[in-house]
């Protein structure tokens, strides 16, 4: 995941998009640390309705020209 997320937050760059938003299972503590480590905030929680799991969700910031 960790080069997942390098490469989309590459190509919102590119496309000069200034915020994206990133979900993972609540539970998935490696997918969360991943998306802190690029810089996500964690802004709430909430459920799946696929599957009924809890979700974080992150928002990052992104520094476009």
């Amino acid at each position: 995941m960790r080069h997942s997320v390098k490469l989309i937050l590459e190509q919102a760059r590119t496309r000069s998009i200034a915020r994206v938003r990133v979900i993972c299972d609540q539970d998935n503590i490696g997918s969360a640390r991943i998306v802190e480590w690029n810089g996500g905030r964690l802004s709430g929680y909430s459920v799946d309705p696929g599957n009924g799991k809890r979700t974080a969700q992150y928002w990052i910031e992104l520094e476009v020209s």
